[in-house]
């Protein structure tokens, strides 16, 4: 059974189907021979030909020939010979390729080179063979060579030409794209650099973040919403005691102290999370268990959805802010010397009992101010820290003489007050005045000296003496400085004259003041002799003061006044200098004598040997002429400074007389040490002589002193020949006194010497 082939198509307009068919064999079969009458009619040049076999090597088609010089056309009768044919069938089984074979040329019949070229055709079942002889295939190979290489020439000029072309519009290309590239590339660069900077400026932040987290003073806590510790600082550790891994992952209430309830922890939160923040005092315990004050502040730190995320809480450990509150509240309430309430304290208190007599009448009260008598110069003599160590016992000695229910201040510097409280508060004020003025002048032991520092009494009641704390505080210094005015070492309650007495002093004051710049000082001289022989042997200058206002003012008022107030300083250098001037016009006038001058004790500092250097200098007189008496109070002072401040003036040439010796401290040991010159008996030791027994006793033996240390002696106060006699008898070497003359103005104690004729000394 053959194959058919068939082919069907739908006509639409009538709805026929019409096919046609044949069988596959005779369509093959037509379609060979109409490819073998087309190749019939092909004729191929120079030498070449083709044929076609069978696969079983039969001849299907006999190929011919045109050679090269001849249109004739010569049959290929080689492909006749099936030694010829048997390789070609080979090389179509093989599927086709070259072969090379030599077949005689039909011209020449000299065997020549063929090359064919087999080609199955499996469809037909042939073995296509294409040939051409080698003689024949050379110019044709050299004209196609020619031609070749023509149109390589041309092809390599437009080659070139394109190439050029193609490179210049590579390069622009290039360019256009090296361009592109670059501006990529820089926005690239730019971009990463951007991100680069925005992450080194996030990572300083984050370092600087870090830096300031850990180098903090304050103490740091980080908590997340579960309010859990996640990272603390530094500080937090210095603070509380406890490390970061002790804290972390606690809930911070594990530091609570106990000391706020559940109320205050429940405002808080509730602040926390209404405001989204909190500060606050917050006392909480240490790991050691103690507990101590914080100032805490807390800050809720949200999303962006509005979620807390953390909280972070700064402490600040107020323990060192308590203490200065406490020591600044109880400086301000307290004396530090003496722990005793100070004036503060007392004005509040006096309010208090005046608002409670309001109440109750029948209580009243009594305020005691009690000074010291002369304490600056303990301060000048011994020192500040032996004056606070002295004034620091007599506290404690006045709070151990008053009741239980009384209480005692330190006013200011020797100042104290005592607030006596009892329906019998004046009688009580008096007796407890009394027991003071004989227990606290009891000698305390200092330094190998026995010191007595008397109190002087100022008393006031209420209601009275006023009505108001300042009017009662006021009164009752009026009568604490009447007390001191009137001697010192009394009570002293006020009564309305003592004001009167207080706007005498200020005025005094006042005028002292202006008594230097309107010349109302003036020097009075008083003459020194030689008991032995009766000659003149100088003047001590005493200070006098003839007010314009005020009239003849004593010394013995002014004096104490302007050591008080300060005012010695500039009044003793202007003694100094004058008394050295009239010195020098004496000596100018042919009558040198020597010149004493008291040194107070307020001015015996540091710049005292300038001052007499500076004196003796601008005035011209000899140093052997001045004479600097100080008191035993001065002396007092340090012993060191002291002594060399002595040595200064000896080195002057000046000579250093001991004032008023007996009355003061009378300490042999200082005595011993200090460099003297002379030595000046007290008048309260010579007015009884001869007849005291006791004076007399005194005066020996001072006398007795000064001869083993080599001192001159000179005793003031010389009133009668009797008492001058005994000086004598015992050894005193000078004297002065109203036997021999008061003091006098320098006028007349010059016409004073002319009369006496007094010899050059």
């Amino acid at each position: 059974m053959s194959e058919k082939i068939t082919y069907v198509r739908h006509f639409e307009p009538l709805g026929w189907i019409i096919g046609t068919g044949d069988y596959l064999f005779r369509i093959l079969d037509d379609l060979k021979g109409s490819v073998l009458a087309r190749l019939a009619e092909r004729r191929l040049d120079r030498g070449a030909f083709f044929a076609v076999l069978s696969t079983d090597g039969r001849l299907v088609r006999f190929p011919d020939v045109r050679l090269s010089g001849s249109d004739e056309i010569h049959p290929v009768e080689a492909l006749a010979d099936p030694a010829v044919l048997e390789p070609l069938v080979a090389a179509g089984e093989a599927g086709g390729g070259f072969v090379e074979q030599q077949w005689r040329h039909p011209l020449t019949d000299v065997p020549a080179p063929v090359l064919l070229h087999v080609e199955p055709l499996p469809q037909a079942g042939w073995l296509l063979v294409a040939g051409i002889f080698g003689n024949e295939a050379s110019p044709l190979l050299q004209q196609q060579r020619d031609e070749l290489r023509g149109d390589l020439t041309q092809n390599a000029t437009r080659l070139l030409v394109a190439l050029g072309v193609a490179a210049l519009v590579a390069l622009l290309l290039s360019l256009l794209y090296a361009r592109w590239l670059r501006g990529l590339f820089g926005r690239y660069q730019a971009s990463i650099d951007e991100k680069q900077s925005v992450l080194e400026r996030n990572a300083q932040q984050l370092q600087l973040a870090a830096r300031v987290f850990d180098a903090s003073r304050e103490g740091i806590i980080i908590s997340d919403a579960g309010n859990r510790i996640r990272a603390v600082n530094g500080a937090y550790e210095t603070i509380t005691g406890y490390s970061a891994g002790e804290a972390i992952g606690q809930d911070p209430g594990f530091m609570s102290s106990g000391r706020h309830d559940k109320a205050f922890y429940r405002e808080l939160w509730n602040t926390l999370q209404s405001q989204g923040y909190w500060q606050g005092e917050v006392w909480n315990r240490r790991k050691s268990g103690e507990i101590y004050p914080e100032w805490l502040s807390i800050s809720a730190c949200r999303s962006d959805a509005g979620e807390v995320e953390n909280y972070i809480a700064t402490i600040s450990d107020l323990s060192e802010h308590k203490r200065i509150e406490e020591r600044l509240s109880y400086l301000a309430n307290f004396d530090p010397l003496t722990d005793l309430p100070n004036r503060r304290q007392l004005e509040e208190r006096v309010g208090q009992a005046i608002a409670l007599t309001q109440r109750h009448p029948e209580l009243g009260f009594a305020l005691l101010l009690v000074g010291l008598d002369r304490f600056e110069y303990i301060n000048d003599s011994l020192g500040h820290q032996a004056g606070d160590r002295l004034l620091k016992m007599l506290s404690q000695r006045l709070c151990r003489r008053v009741r239980r229910e009384d209480t005692v201040f330190r006013l200011r510097g020797d100042v104290f007050a005592v607030l006596i409280q009892d329906d019998q508060s004046t009688v009580e004020a008096a007796n407890l005045s009394r027991r003071l003025l004989s227990q606290m002048a009891a000698p305390i032991h200092h330094n190998g000296l026995d010191l007595v520092v008397t109190p002087s009494i100022g008393v006031v009641a209420y209601p009275g003496d006023g009505d108001d704390v300042q009017t009662l505080l006021r009164n009752g210094a009026a009568a604490l400085h009447h007390a001191k005015a009137q001697g010192r070492h009394r009570l002293q309650f006020f009564e309305p004259g003592i004001n009167d007495h207080i706007s005498q002093r200020l005025k005094m004051e006042q005028a002292l003041r202006l008594a230097l710049s309107n010349r109302e000082l003036s020097l009075h001289y008083q003459p020194q002799y030689s008991l032995r022989t009766g000659a003149l042997t100088g003047f001590e200058a005493l200070l006098r003061w003839h007010s314009a206002e005020l009239g003849y003012v004593g010394p013995d008022r002014f004096i104490p006044l302007a050591e008080e107030t300060g005012l010695i300083a500039p009044i003793g250098e202007w003694v100094l200098r004058s008394a050295c001037e009239q010195g020098a016009r004496w000596r100018a006038e042919g009558m040198e004598v020597a010149i004493a001058v008291n040194v107070s004790a307020c001015q015996f500092r540091h710049d005292l040997p300038d001052l007499v250097a500076s004196a003796l200098e601008s005035t011209g007189l000899p140093a052997g002429l001045l004479v600097i008496e100080v008191t035993e109070t001065a002396l007092m002072q340090d012993l060191e400074q002291t002594a060399a401040m002595l040595l200064q003036l000896r080195a002057l040439g000046v000579r250093i007389a001991l004032d008023d010796f007996g009355t003061g401290y009378s300490s042999l040991a200082y005595l011993k040490r200090l460099p003297l010159d002379k030595l000046k008996l007290d008048r309260a030791f010579i007015q009884s002589l001869p007849d005291d027994s006791d004076d007399t006793a005194i005066v020996r033996a001072m006398l007795d002193v000064a001869r083993h240390l080599g001192l001159e002696t000179v005793a003031e106060g010389i009133e009668t020949p009797q008492q001058q006699a005994f000086l004598d008898g015992v050894g005193c070497a000078e004297g002065q006194g109203y036997l021999y003359a008061r003091p006098m103005p320098a006028e007349q104690a010059t016409d004073f010497m002319r009369e006496a004729q007094i010899p050059a000394y």
